[in-house]
């Protein structure tokens, strides 16, 4: 797969500058950079796969998939805990504003893999002081689904006892009546509170937008962008990330708050002690580590492109598989095939491998989750060089349901000619042979006898004879056949076809649906996509065929006014698009220069 469009330097820097509020040198920055960039590929063909399975059979939306930057900002806190667990294991003292951000994110990858609901329950009452009814109204305005308060008080148990579990210097602080079970509360909260705003910042799903511009519109907002009406399934997950955004964004929460008639969230901050130091709030380089150099990007390119040429050389004799970071059994020629439970709240499973270089990343396998953090039944495949196909299956256990399996099978396919010659340096053989069989070929011609080259030639004469014989006159009528050219400028001189894609829910195949029917003649296609908010200066379009090779971008999109609406518009011919199922996302490039998806769609090319 080639690098995405949208991967570029300064998205890196912003994945950078997330890892350096937890992590204060560059060397383990740059491991999570690269853990995170690693397993991007193999967890996006999983995403794809999950969404064109959702869409081909009309199923709803079960658990929240991430494609694109939001995809890599959860890799992102996935492995950056991970290397700052490992840490706080090894009794590495850390400052309280970089224990401060690794519990936001912490907090916010658990509360991810659940739901927009569990988000609320964690950010207003483990960051700030709200109470249960405060928050059923919060989740009440922008979800959809009721959730009673034994739902909630089922969440804050569970939330409460993963941070628990996950940093062992809290400590529970005496039950109240407002507060319910709770922790120790840190002596400084005032002075945590624009670390707090800045860390939030930070940690809003990219890929999300404000919606609540404003406390007046909540009602507004909230229906035309939350509302329980039919939308295609893959819009599903951005309407749910984008609730994610409301309770994480510390702007959109104030909205919220105001519209509500709730104090402000600074007057409201409620954060555990996380360290034994009083009053040590400011790290050593200002309220967030620096931003670590272009050096470091460099370096961990170099490392990516030597991961995949040594990939293309994976041997089959210790292929080791891993639930995050737990070894849970291998691969080996005479043991294909691995089953084994997952617990929940596992985010990845991965194949790894040991080389002359050293631990290697083969792949990865990535799971969405229910709402109780179970993982949730799903199916991939990835395939490594010529050779190695791995699969991967994960259900729920037949006796047992509240239980969740994996299947990871390993299959050697048949080896290519080359791979089969017992040596590199007869690797050249077909080459050469090749090349000699060319060289045999010019020779045979060339020296053909002089007598059949000349007949040849005379023939040739001949027919252009004939051609001039049959050639019109001057001021005659030709009645040959239109050129190549003259047909193609005759096609595309029809009405070109607008193309709306519809707000409703993609159907099945024997339904019209979110359907694009293409004449048999070719022809222009006008892509007509209608927008609410002119918040941006420039577009881009990305359109891609599920189960096929690469993305078409269109870019330099900007918004038209026609018939009483904002617009953007692309086209496209109809012989560019294949018969199948498209996904269309609508990207929009923020002030620092990061495209941010606003809009996504799913639809179906109909050939006539």
């Amino acid at each position: 797969m080639p690098q995405p469009h949208w991967l570029n330097d300064d998205v890196r820097q912003q994945a950078l500058q997330i890892i350096a509020t937890a992590h204060e040198d560059a060397e383990t920055a740059a491991e999570v950079l690269f853990e995170s960039l690693s397993h991007l590929e193999a967890s996006t063909i999983t995403a794809e796969k999950t969404l064109f399975d959702r869409i081909k059979h009309s199923r709803d939306k079960t658990g929240l998939v991430l494609l694109g930057p939001a995809l890599l900002q959860r890799l992102i806190f996935k492995y950056s805990d991970l290397y700052a667990n490992k840490q706080e294991t090894n009794e590495c003292r850390q400052t309280e504003v970089r224990m401060l951000a690794r519990y936001l994110q912490a907090l916010i990858l658990f509360c991810m893999r659940r739901s927009s609901r569990w988000m609320a329950v964690g950010v207003g009452q483990f960051v700030f002081s709200y109470s249960g009814p405060e928050v059923a109204e919060m989740t009440g305005r922008i979800t959809t689904n009721d959730w009673d308060n034994n739902d909630r008080t089922r969440a804050k148990r569970k939330i409460m006892g993963y941070l628990q579990d996950r940093f062992t210097t809290l400590v529970s602080a005496p039950v109240t009546i407002m507060d319910g079970k709770h922790f120790e509360p840190a002596s400084n909260q005032r002075n945590l509170a624009d670390i707090v705003e800045q860390y939030l910042g930070f940690y809003t799903p990219w890929g999300t937008e404000h919606i609540l511009q404003s406390p007046d519109d909540l009602e507004r907002d909230a229906a035309e962008y939350f509302g329980d009406h039919d939308k295609p399934a893959i819009c599903a997950d951005l309407r749910e990330l984008n609730r994610f955004h409301v309770f994480v964004d510390p702007a959109c929460f104030g909205h919220l708050l105001s519209a509500l008639g709730y104090a402000h969230w600074r007057d409201r901050l409620r954060l555990p002690a996380l360290t034994d130091s009083k009053g040590n709030f400011t790290p050593d380089n200002g309220p967030y580590s620096r931003v670590i150099g272009n050096d470091v990007l460099e370096t961990i390119g170099q490392r990516l492109k030597l991961d995949a040429a040594r990939q293309h050389k994976l041997r089959n004799d210790d292929l080791r598989v891993y639930l995050d970071d737990s070894y849970v059994g291998s691969l080996t020629e005479a043991q294909d095939r691995l089953e084994f439970t997952i617990p929940p709240d596992i985010d990845i499973i991965s194949l790894r491998t040991h080389d002359s270089d050293g631990d290697l990343l083969v792949g990865c396998h990535i799971l969405s989750h229910s709402e109780d953090g179970l993982p949730l039944p799903s199916c991939g495949s990835l395939r490594i060089g010529r050779r190695h196909l791995f699969k991967f299956e994960t259900y729920r256990d037949p006796v047992a349901t509240n239980i969740a399996r994996c299947t990871v099978e390993h299959k050697v396919l048949g080896a290519a000619i080359l791979d089969r010659l017992p040596s590199g340096r007869f690797r050249w053989v077909p080459a050469i042979a090749i090349v000699l069989l060319l060289a045999v070929s010019f020779s045979f011609y060339y020296f053909l006898p002089r007598q059949t080259r000349k007949a040849s030639q005379t023939s040739a004469v001949a027919s252009r004879d004939i051609e001039k014989t049959n050639t019109p006159a001057a001021g005659a009528t030709a009645q040959a056949e239109p050129s190549a050219n003259s047909n193609m400028s005759i096609a595309m001189s029809q009405p070109p076809l607008t193309f709306t894609p519809e707000a409703g829910a993609v159907r099945s195949r024997s339904a019209g649906g979110n359907d694009l029917s293409l004449p048999a003649k070719l022809t222009s296609v006008v892509f007509r996509l209608p927008i609410t908010r002119k918040t941006y200066q420039e577009y881009q379009a990305e359109l891609k065929l599920l189960g096929g090779n690469g993305t078409r971008v269109e870019s330099g999109l900007a918004i038209q006014e026609a018939d009483g609406q904002t617009v953007i518009t692309f086209h496209v011919t109809s012989t560019s698009l294949e018969p199948g199922y498209y996904i269309l996302r609508l990207q929009a490039k923020t002030a620092r220069g990061r495209w941010d998806e606003i809009k996504a769609y799913s639809f179906r090319v109909i050939s006539k």
